[in-house]
């Protein structure tokens, strides 16, 4: 009986033991199968980048290894981007991990996990001389394992969520409306880029920063006829008392002009910038003029500006100033390389190493972001309105956390 049971007892150590190991290799088969699929993968991706692609391999390598999910996230993300201006979404490629490519590799694939139907699967991928930690989700779709969403380790940027948030929120839309008024007094012209629909949070916050613009009252903020009737009637009203109170003799002089536009000038995924220009005559040897520029976080509508920096006070810093108003002057024709020539052609108090920041904010654009300088305000009127784009990799050091998040 004791021989018996010994007996029952190897058997049945050893039939776990079956299972273990059996289990233990079909998962290294898997593990095998997966790493070696993701290895094609990445072997054609980088195959076809390397050779110069068209515009759309993305979309081609998304249809041949991505699953069913992920290429109709894109398809919808492309409808919507079909309606509004600039590129939309896909600012940058998701293959890749950025805008541009070159040498582009992947190596040291590792499944992470794995069950009977999804993996996670990370790899080092190569690309202009970066190296990008990717987690890759993958399904299992008809008996194929397919890319379900890619994660961008290093910027902590997950493409499958940043998709699914973008396509939930609603499409801001603009309406294009102007009101004039003239006659041998003034004349008064108004144009505005009004938002109809959209993110209530932004729409509120664009109609109030208009009208704030506009000079009336934010109560006609949401009645966009009612807006521009107070506005030309201001402009109109300030134009008539100021050319009553200056003017004697009135009859060799023409009108007096007063212009705005407020205008969307640059879009991207969390933000929006809006661009307002005012324009007068009043009499004088020239007219004038003031351009501002105002950044709106789009998920909530917050006013972006200098908060968007930090350490601007560093001499770090006010050297990248140096160095966009140099640019500036060169654009110009001028010849402005030296801090002592680029001190020659601007009108401030103190050295140069003392540059003040523009009174007004600076916005972001598609590029990066634009700083502008206004009439007078620290060179001669002939010189114009010094301005100057700096891109967001010089920035880096100097942006706020919700900055980066912003133009992520």
């Amino acid at each position: 009986m004791k021989k018996t049971f010994t007996l029952l007892w190897i058997m049945t150590i050893g039939c776990i033991a079956f299972i273990f190991t059996g289990c233990n290799n079909k998962k290294l088969m898997n593990d095998d199968v997966i790493v070696n699929r993701v290895t094609d993968i990445y072997n054609d991706m980088a195959s076809r980048y390397n050779a110069s692609p068209q515009s759309d391999v993305a979309r081609q390598l998304d249809s041949l290894y991505c699953s069913k999910e992920w290429n109709k996230l894109v398809s919808d993300i492309y409808k919507k981007d079909a309606n509004i201006d600039g590129v939309g979404f896909f600012e940058a490629d998701h293959w890749v991990m950025g805008q541009d490519f070159q040498n582009v590799s992947a190596d040291n694939i590792i499944v992470e996990n794995i069950s009977s139907d999804t993996a996670t699967v990370s790899l080092n991928l190569h690309n202009c001389g970066t190296t990008t930690i990717v987690r890759l989700s993958m399904v299992e779709e008809d008996n194929e394992w397919k890319i379900d969403n890619f994660v961008d380790t290093n910027n902590d940027f997950n493409w499958k969520e940043s998709m699914k948030s973008y396509l939930n929120t609603e499409e801001l839309v603009f309406d294009s409306i102007g009101k004039e008024q003239s006659d041998t007094t003034a004349e008064v012209k108004i144009h505005v880029e009004y938002p109809v629909s959209g993110n209530a949070v932004l729409v509120d916050s664009l109609r109030k920063y208009i009208a704030e613009v506009l000079g009336v009252d934010a109560k006609l903020a949401n009645n966009k006829d009612a807006l521009l009737k107070a506005a030309v009637d201001k402009g109109y009203a300030t134009m008539k008392e100021s050319r009553e109170e200056m003017l004697v003799d009135r009859s060799e002089i023409p009108p007096f002009y007063y212009d705005y536009q407020i205008t969307k000038i640059a879009e991207g995924n969390d933000y929006l910038t809006m661009h307002s220009k005012y324009e007068e005559f009043q009499g004088g040897a020239h007219g004038g003029a003031i351009a501002i520029g105002t950044t709106f976080r789009k998920s909530n509508g917050k006013r972006m500006g200098w908060n968007m920096l930090k350490n601007t006070a560093s001499p770090q810093f006010r050297n990248l100033i140096k160095k966009g108003l140099k640019d500036y002057f060169k654009e110009a024709g001028e010849e402005v390389v030296t801090d002592e020539q680029l001190k020659d052609n601007l009108i401030i108090e103190g050295g140069i190493e003392n540059l003040p920041l523009p009174q007004n904010p600076p916005t972001l654009e598609k590029n990066g972001m634009l700083f502008c300088y206004q009439q007078y305000e620290i060179a001669a009127y002939a010189i114009g309105m010094p301005s100057f784009i700096l891109s967001f990799d010089e920035l880096l050091p100097f942006l706020t956390e919700e900055a980066k998040e912003m133009i992520k």
